[in-house]
């Protein structure tokens, strides 16, 4: 999945990256607490690869 789409850092309103602060949530197992990112697709062909993988999930 994750060879399909570029994750960035989040913008603001006035178009600057946000850098977000390293916290994470502790319990059995330590995972990184929530954060804004961009993801955005890499190509159409990316699209149409997730798309159809998708659809045949839900059939």
């Amino acid at each position: 999945m994750f060879a399909t789409v570029n994750v960035g850092k989040a913008k603001d309103e006035d178009g600057k990256e946000i850098t977000p602060e390293i916290m994470f949530e502790t319990g059995i197992t330590s995972r990184p607490k929530t954060f804004s990112c961009n993801i955005t697709p890499r190509s159409e062909k990316a699209i149409r690869i997730v798309a159809s993988e998708c659809e045949s999930l839900s059939a």
